[in-house]
């Protein structure tokens, strides 16, 4: 086909081509790399109908895509790729005699040279770019193509730490500024002014005056919030996070760390659709040595884990490695970390420690671009409807494990990572491999306060039957009580949440559905979202006599461990109702003290209503409860929630149940089912016990005599320096209000009532 025969077929086809060409400028300036790479592809099968004698309309076309394909490339990692696709750039724009083609390829093996680090080689190709858009200076494209030359020189200027040579780039780029005053076409005016904002802004960021450096950080906030190409918000955002590092650096202010924290989630949340892992790992292990110098060192673990992860998966081993190392060397200080949150050391030194100087100037990010890559083909990049939650690649087919609780995926390398880092999911807490138990210990202040909920008997015997026989309607109760628990989390944070069984009427699985629906939201927007969570491995449930649905003998806890299943509480196996208890531990930060937090299920002889007061409990029972302990788990002192009363246990075995108990250092239960609490802790063989009443459970159920017990709940605090217990139950009489019950100590050794 002969480039003169102006046909209409050859319109029509050029005319696509162009469209193609439009559609890849805007994808690359949106971030959209792969609908952008998806478009070259198009483009490059339509040009074949031409035979290789492209018309002249669409040359500059044919060489300005082969550049944004090698610069795609380059800021996704795969450099082998960009530097194929610069090449073929620069000889296309030889081939066709074509100056701006020719500089456009000169500039994309700039930007390869730059991302590989060889910034000798970079400045030397954009010198050669930027001469030859100096020559061919004609129309507005030839100066915005200058513009783009010299915005990119100054930034690796920047980076050579050759600030004379980013002014003089800089200089140009502002007399190529001066040249469009505002009356000009604004998209022209705009696309220039952005890219000197640009360059302003890292050439400010690098000087050594506080007042330039305040001007870059307004300058990066313009950028970030403008309309402006996509890499270049990136590039401000990482930018503004070395501002606020380097003022962290001086002033040791923490309230820095919240500031920067926020422009690490945007980043990673910009970094991630677009496939920049480069930026997406930075970001993760910057928010692993925040995290690190917060002393939350479990944070950091997680966040390091999945830089870690991301690395290995998308093929950066050299860097994998580096992280890992981070990661074992922490794990080998971490004395020194506690050493200096008992003394409080200062912000530089817990800096200097976590090694957060590699983070200034763009030091890591430009090490990583050095390391060896393998190329993309070797990896699996996420492309289907899932990512894995650590990594964010593919998680698909044999290569996918999926959360039992939240559905969340998880590729299995990454499922394996987590089940090490401490076998619970990211995302609901719930564990990952369901033969081990979650090795997490709840690191706690001095005191723990428990939220203790019991009876809320969904169902026949629960609130909603009440409603044709008082005035409070149940959605303003459970309102009420949504706001209580909220003030109570807010002043007191609430580390622990008990819910002592009966959270049914009669088992069925409508009860449980609604409880899901209505109930366990309430709980789960207070305590799962905001700064104070409490994940679902602190919520310790059990059943009670009501959540069995009688007369299905073995099948009679099913809808209750479904419940406990789609909820995220079950932490042990399903299918052995002896296994219906959870286990974890808290430790207390200044002394170290454990406590070990258990449940327990006093219902397994209920069969049917007839039987729903029996509690007997066998002696094997009990020796399977505490089978998996190890010794030292068994010496710790222990709180247990059951749903029974210790003292309604009944059978011959009743002595040898409290025997083993506390030979196992259970000092304190919770516990529901009579309906009320009590000012006092009955003491049962030196085992204390605190029932909750009832939360919701109808007036019928609440009544004693002539007497109805008023809806309540309680909060107990327990101090683990001391062993000293103090609680408060909150009674609802059209408003909460609150009493202060008995309070009393535990005795244990760990324990020293001198604190």
């Amino acid at each position: 086909m002969m480039k003169e025969e102006q046909t209409p077929e050859m319109n029509k086809l050029i005319h696509k081509i162009k469209i193609r060409f439009n559609m890849i400028v805007k994808s690359h300036n949106m971030g959209k790399y792969d609908k952008a790479l998806k478009y070259i592809e198009q483009a490059e099968e339509l040009i074949k109908h031409f035979q290789g004698d492209l018309p002249r309309g669409i040359r500059v076309s044919h060489i300005s895509w082969l550049s944004h394909r090698a610069i795609i490339y380059a800021f996704k990692g795969d450099l082998a790729r960009s530097f194929k696709d610069a090449n073929e750039t620069l000889m296309v724009g030889q081939s066709y005699d074509h100056k701006r083609g020719i500089s456009v390829g000169e500039s994309a093996l700039g930007i390869y040279y730059w991302f590989s680090g060889d910034l000798d080689k970079a400045l030397v190709h954009l010198d050669l770019a930027i001469l030859l858009s100096e020559e061919t200076l004609k129309d507005t494209w030839d100066y915005i193509m200058l513009a783009d030359h010299l915005t990119v020189a100054t930034q690796v200027s920047i980076y050579k730490e050759d600030l004379e040579r980013a002014k003089k780039y800089f200089t140009r780029l502002e007399e190529v500024r001066k040249i469009f005053p505002n009356t000009w076409e604004k998209a022209t005016v705009f696309y220039i002014n952005s890219r000197y904002r640009v360059a302003k802004a890292h050439l400010l960021k690098s000087s050594m005056r506080f007042r330039d450096r305040a001007m870059a950080e307004d300058l990066f906030r313009e950028i970030i919030k403008e309309d402006s190409a996509f890499i270049y918000k990136l590039r401000a955002l990482t930018g503004l996070c070395e501002l606020f590092l380097i003022e962290l650096r001086f002033s040791n202010d923490i309230n820095i760390i919240s500031e920067i924290k926020p422009l690490l989630e945007k980043l990673i949340s910009m970094a991630q659709p677009s496939g920049l892992y480069y930026f997406l790992i930075e970001a993760y292990i910057l928010h692993g040595k925040l995290a690190l110098i917060m002393f939350d060192i479990e944070g950091s673990r997680r966040f390091l884990t999945q830089a870690q992860r991301m690395a290995e998966r998308y093929g950066y081993i050299g860097l994998a490695d580096e992280i890992a190392g981070l990661h074992e060397a922490m794990m080998e200080r971490l004395d020194t970390w506690e050493q200096l949150e008992k003394r409080n050391a200062p912000l530089s030194e817990r800096m200097e420690l976590a090694r957060l100087e590699d983070h200034l100037k763009g030091k890591f990010r430009s090490r990583m671009m050095k390391m060896e890559r393998i190329s993309e083909g070797e990896v699996t990049p996420y492309k289907g409807s899932q990512p894995c939650l650590v990594c964010k690649g593919n998680a698909e087919g044999f290569n996918v494990y999926v959360c039992p609780t939240c559905n969340s995926h998880y590729c299995r390398a990454c499922a394996q990572a987590v089940v090490n880092l401490g076998n619970q999911c990211w995302s609901c807490n719930s564990p990952i491999d369901t033969s081990k138990k979650s090795s997490d210990i709840y690191e706690c202040d001095t005191s723990l306060n428990i939220l203790h909920i019991s009876d809320i008997q969904e169902g026949r015997f629960g609130i909603k039957e009440d409603i044709s026989r008082v005035d409070q309607d149940y959605s303003n109760y459970l309102l009420d009580f949504k706001n209580k628990l909220e003030i109570l989390h807010r002043k007191n944070k609430i580390d622990i949440i008990a819910i002592s069984g009966d959270l049914a009427s009669t088992g069925t699985k409508e009860e449980f559905d609604n409880l899901t629906k209505e109930f366990i939201p309430i709980l789960d927007n207070i305590f799962l979202d905001g700064k104070n969570i409490v994940p679902k491995n602190r919520w310790i449930i059990v059943p009670g006599n009501h959540d069995v649905e009688w007369g299905k003998n073995k099948a009679r806890f099913n809808n209750f461990i479904q419940f406990c299943r789609e909820n995220g509480f079950l932490e042990y196996e399903l299918n052995n109702p002896k296994s219906i208890y959870s286990q974890t531990a808290c430790r207390e930060k200044s002394t170290g003290n454990l406590l070990g937090i258990l449940g327990l299920n006093s219902c397994l002889e209920i069969q049917d209503e007839s039987t729903r007061n029996s509690s007997n409990i066998s002696n094997s029972y009990y020796s399977e409860f505490s089978k998996g302990w190890d010794e030292d788990f068994r010496e710790i002192p222990k709180m247990m929630v059951c749903h029974h009363m210790l003292h309604s246990i009944k059978g011959e075995k009743f002595d040898h149940a409290l025997n083993t108990l506390r030979e196992n250092n259970v000092l304190l239960t919770l516990a529901g089912d009579i309906h009320k609490t009590e000012p006092y802790a009955d003491e049962i063989n030196k085992i204390r016990c605190i029932p909750a009443g009832a939360i919701s459970a109808t007036k019928s159920e609440r009544q004693v005599g002539i007497d109805v017990v008023s809806r309540q709940f309680n909060v107990v605090n327990l101090n683990l320096q001391s062993g000293y217990v103090k609680w408060y139950t909150h009674i609802f009489e059209g408003t909460w209000r609150k009493i202060k019950n008995e309070s009393f100590y535990l005795n244990h050794p760990s324990f020293s009532k001198n604190v």
